[in-house]
C-alpha cells in the first residue's frame, strides 16, 4: 500500500498537508529528518504512515502520559495497532505490551523519555526498532524554553539502538539555534519545515484592563465554546475558576498542587466536553490532543515568546476559526521577573530568561502585526501581515505621542543611557527616592516633565517605544535603555510618533448550525459509552463539513475529509440517521 492510499483508508483524506509528503519521504528512505510544523499542522502523520509501510516497530517518545493515551486511542480507532508504557501501568500490563511489540502486534509503541534512561532501555534494545519519533524535540535543546534533562539524556541512548533506526524529530517551536542544536544531538541532516504561520488563529493583545470583567463580557458573548485560560499561579487559577463558576459558567480547573486522581478527572472532564473551559496554570496542556478549543486565553504574561506560542497554538488544532488573547498587565511581567530571580538555574540560563521575558513584553507593545512578529522572531523574515490579528484589524484612531516621545528619548540620554526602564520613569514623574537624589538625577532638565502620569504608564509608554524601535533594552535582568537612529531621527524632529489607544471583548467566533449540534450531540454520546475524548471519533471540522455536505449514503461519507473506512465501518449509519432525519424534519417543516 503506498502512503497515499494509507491516508485515504485509515485517515480519510484525499491529500497532504504541506511538508508531510516530503518527511514520509526522507524517512521511508532512511534518511534522519527534523520536521517544524505549527501545532495542528499535522506532525503525527509524518511517522505514523511510515510505520504501517515498515516491517518492525516505531518507537515514539512523547513528553505526557496525556498525549500517548489520547494518540494511542486515536489510532486503535483508525484500525491502526499501537500501545503505550509509561508510569500508569503495573508491572504485569508493561511486561504484556513488550511482548506485543516483541511478537510483531503493535505497529507503533509509544513511550515517555524517562524509559529510556532507565531499566527498561534494555527491553526496548531487543525490539525489533525501524523507526524512532521523538516528539516535542525542542525539549532536547538547552536553548529552547521547555528544556528537559531526560531528553538530554535520550539522544545517547538512541544511538546505542542495535537496529540503528531512522530518526524523526518533531517540534512546533524551534528558533534557528534551537534548530541546529536538535539536529547536531540527533545526527539530523535533512530539515523539513513549513512555516509557523497559523493562518486560522487570531492574534490578540489586551493592555491594561480590568481582566475578570474581559473574561466574564468575552464568555458570555462565546457561549458554548471550548478554551483554556492560563494564569501564572495555583491561586490565581483557584480564583478566576471560583469567580466564574459562581456566574455560572461551564468551567474546571488544573494545576500542580492539586492530587494525580483530581488533575485527572478535571481533564477528562475538559477532553470528554462535560466542562467547556479549563483554568490552568502552564502544567496543563503539553499534549492534550482536543481539537476544538476555539479560544486560548492568556490572563498572565508567559514567560517566552515560544512558551506563549507553544500554549496559544492549542487552539483550533483542527483548522477552524479560533483566538489567542494575551491580557497584558505589567505586574504581570514582574510576576515572571520574580519566577526567574527565584529560579533554581545557572547565571547564564537567567540571562535567557529575562531576554525571552523583553521579547515578550515587546510582543504586547508592538503595534506591528502580531503573527508577523512571531514569525520574525522564529527566523521567518519574509511573513505578510496577516489580516486578522487585533493589530491588523485595528481601526482606533491614533494619537500622536511625538512630544512624550522626545521627553523619554530625552531623559535616557540624560541619564547616559545607563538605566532601565524603571527608573527613568521615576526620573520622569519626579519620584523623590533616595537613589535619584544621590545621583542628581533631580538636576536633570528632564525630571518631572511628565508628572502628570503614573509611573506605570511611562514604563507602558517605554515598552510601546522599545517594541517600536524608538529604544533597545539590552542586558539580562537588569536592560539597559539606549535611544536607536530611528529615535534620534524623533528627537531631531524628522519623525513622528504615533499611538492607538482600550480594548473589550467581542464576538468573533462563528455560530454553530443546528445539524452541527446533533451531529456534535451524537459524538458526545458515542465517545462516553467508549470511554474516548469526542475529537477521537471525529473532529469539530469533520462535523461541520458533515453538516455542510449533507451526504445520503456511505460513498458520500467516505468524501467528507477526516472519515476512513474504520471510522465509516463504526459510526457511518448513525451519523447518517442523523443526518437523513435533519432532512426529512426539516422538509416537513417547510411543507407545513
Amino acid at each position: 500500500m503506498t502512503p497515499q492510499e494509507l491516508l485515504k483508508t485509515k485517515f480519510g483524506y484525499d491529500s497532504f498537508r504541506p511538508g508531510q509528503q516530503t518527511v514520509i519521504d526522507d524517512i521511508l528512505a532512511h534518511k534522519n529528518v527534523l520536521t517544524i510544523m505549527p501545532t495542528g499542522g499535522g506532525k503525527s502523520l509524518c511517522y505514523q504512515i511510515p510505520a504501517m509501510l515498515e516491517d518492525g516497530l516505531t518507537l515514539v517518545v512523547s513528553p505526557l502520559i496525556a498525549l500517548m493515551k489520547d494518540q494511542v486511542d486515536a489510532l486503535n480507532e483508525s484500525g491502526i495497532p499501537a500501545t503505550f508504557i509509561n508510569s500508569s501501568l503495573d508491572f504485569s500490563e508493561i511486561d504484556d505490551r513488550f511482548a506485543q511489540a516483541q511478537n510483531g502486534d503493535v505497529k507503533l509503541l509509544y513511550v515517555s523519555p524517562e524509559r529510556l534512561d532507565s531499566g527498561a532501555f534494555n527491553q526496548l534494545a531487543r525490539l525489533p526498532i525501524d523507526l524512532v519519533a521523538v516528539d516535542e524535540a525542542h525539549c532536547i535543546s538547552q536553548w529552547g524554553h521547555d528544556f528537559r534533562p531526560s531528553y538530554l539524556a535520550l539522544t545517547e541512548r538512541l544511538h546505542e539502538l542495535p537496529t540503528k533506526p531512522t530518526i524523526v524529530a518533531l517540534t512546533a517551536t524551534a528558533t534557528p539555534q534551537v534548530a541546529d542544536d536538535i539536529k547536531q544531538r540527533l545526527h539530523i541532516s535533512e530539515e523539513v519545515k513549513t512555516g509557523f504561520e497559523r493562518d486560522n488563529l487570531a492574534f490578540k493583545v489586551v493592555r491594561n484592563q480590568d481582566s475578570d470583567k474581559y473574561l466574564l463580557d468575552y464568555l458570555k458573548l462565546n457561549a458554548g465554546e471550548s478554551g483554556i485560560i492560563y494564569a501564572s499561579t495555583r491561586k490565581e487559577v483557584e480564583r478566576v475558576s471560583k469567580m466564574l463558576k459562581k456566574h455560572k459558567f461551564s468551567v474546571t480547573m488544573y494545576h500542580g498542587g492539586m492530587s494525580k486522581d483530581q488533575r485527572r478527572k478535571n481533564q477528562d472532564d475538559f477532553l470528554y466536553d462535560r466542562a467547556l473551559v479549563m483554568v490552568a496554570t502552564n502544567a496543563f496542556g503539553m499534549g492534550i490532543d482536543k481539537s476544538n478549543v476555539r479560544f486560548v486565553i492568556h490572563d498572565s504574561v508567559p514567560g517566552s515568546l515560544e512558551e506563549y506560542y507553544q500554549e496559544a497554538g492549542r487552539a483550533g488544532r483542527d483548522g477552524l476559526p479560533s483566538e489567542a488573547i494575551l491580557l497584558f498587565k505589567l505586574r504581570d511581567v514582574q510576576t515572571q521577573h520574580f519566577f526567574i530571580d527565584q529560579s533554581e538555574r545557572d547565571e547564564q540560563s537567567k540571562q535567557r530568561a529575562y531576554q525571552k521575558l523583553q521579547m515578550m513584553t515587546q510582543y504586547a507593545n508592538t503595534q506591528q502585526c502580531l503573527q508577523q512578529f512571531i514569525l520574525d522572531y522564529f527566523g521567518e523574515k519574509e511573513g505578510k501581515t496577516c489580516g486578522r490579528c487585533s493589530n491588523c484589524l485595528d481601526t482606533r484612531d491614533s494619537q500622536d505621542i511625538t512630544v512624550d516621545t522626545q521627553k523619554v528619548l530625552s531623559c535616557v540620554l540624560r541619564m547616559k543611557e545607563r538605566y532601565g526602564k524603571s527608573l527613568v520613569s521615576q526620573v520622569l514623574t519626579g519620584s523623590k527616592i533616595q537613589k535619584i537624589r544621590d545621583f542628581h538625577f533631580d538636576q536633570l532638565s528632564t525630571y518631572g516633565i511628565m508628572k502628570g502620569e503614573s509611573q506605570k504608564e511611562v514604563m507602558g509608554l517605554i515598552d510601546y517605544l522599545t517594541a517600536a524601535g524608538y529604544l533597545t533594552a539590552s542586558g539580562g535582568q537588569y536592560p539597559v535603555l539606549k535611544v536607536t537612529s530611528l529615535g534620534g531621527a524623533v528627537l531631531q524632529g524628522s519623525e513622528r510618533v504615533s499611538r492607538k489607544v482600550s480594548d473589550k471583548a467581542t464576538k468573533t467566533l462563528a455560530e454553530d448550525d443546528e445539524l452541527f449540534e446533533q451531529l456534535r450531540q451524537l459524538r458526545r454520546e458515542l465517545a462516553e459509552k467508549q470511554g474516548v475524548p469526542p475529537f477521537v471519533i471525529f473532529s469539530d471540522k469533520t462535523l461541520h463539513e458533515m453538516s455542510a455536505v449533507m451526504p445520503a449514503n456511505e460513498s458520500q461519507m467516505l468524501d467528507v475529509k477526516g472519515v476512513g473506512e474504520s471510522k465509516l465501518a463504526k459510526y457511518g449509519d448513525q451519523f447518517l440517521d442523523v443526518i437523513l432525519n435533519y432532512q426529512s424534519e426539516a422538509k416537513t417543516g417547510v411543507q407545513a
